[in-house]
């Protein structure tokens, strides 16, 4: 995640519902905007169409994420211990288990992937 930081804009937009994430991203090189109660799906949505939507990748697993998920150039899906909201799923183009992951395999793809191919395989 910082690797990418240094390259690209990284934010988080999250309802914060443990009141957690501050603390949690503390010295993370990203901003954080903290959603209000109401239209959290409106909400990310505005946001992603204001930093041009079809430059964003974006992250998430709740029914609040579906319509930022698929107006993103590239949405990807997490299931955490909580799951992953089935319309969520239905928008994304990758899923992965864990979201810190999913950085790591965006960070492939800018910087070129770690894998090579071994011919004797």
């Amino acid at each position: 995640m910082e690797k990418l930081a240094t390259q690209l804009q990284v934010h988080i937009i999250t309802a914060d519902t443990f009141g957690k994430v501050q603390a949690a991203l503390e010295g993370w090189a990203c901003s954080v905007k903290i959603l209000g109660q109401e239209d959290q799906v409106g909400q990310k949505l505005a946001f992603i169409q204001e930093l041009g939507a079809d430059n964003c990748v974006c992250i998430g697993n709740g029914r609040n994420d579906r319509m930022m998920l698929e107006a993103a150039a590239l949405g990807l899906a997490v299931m955490l211990e909580e799951g992953t909201s089935r319309v969520s799923l239905l928008t994304v183009e990758f899923l992965r288990d864990i979201w810190l992951e999913c950085c790591g395999h965006l960070s492939d793809f800018y910087y070129g992937s770690p894998f090579t191919s071994d011919e004797n395989e």
